[in-house]
């Protein structure tokens, strides 16, 4: 895992879970943010192993957390340098 990592949630959506009567799916779309370009392999992995067990792991997680299935959407995006910058800070919410 990078050091400078950072996770911003874009959106949650709760609905009714179609594979289970009276039960909740939450579908969580989230951004992993880097400051280096080299760094996004270090996530996604050969195939995208890496990602597929974080993402597996937070799920598992959060549907503890949440008394629902969760569907968990990660994608990898590079933020140049976020960790010196006020602006790019504040907008991931430090």
């Amino acid at each position: 895992m990078p050091h400078s990592l950072a996770v911003s949630i874009e959106e949650i959506v709760r609905r009714p879970d179609p594979k289970a009567a009276g039960g909740e799916l939450v579908e969580i779309h989230a951004l992993l943010h880097v400051e280096r370009n080299s760094q996004k392999p270090m996530l996604l992995g050969k195939g995208g192993q890496i990602i597929k067990a974080i993402g597996s792991e937070a799920r598992a997680g959060m549907e503890t957390l949440l008394g629902a299935r969760v569907h968990l959407e990660l994608h990898v995006t590079v933020l140049g340098e976020w960790q010196d910058d006020p602006k790019k800070l504040n907008r991931l919410g430090y």
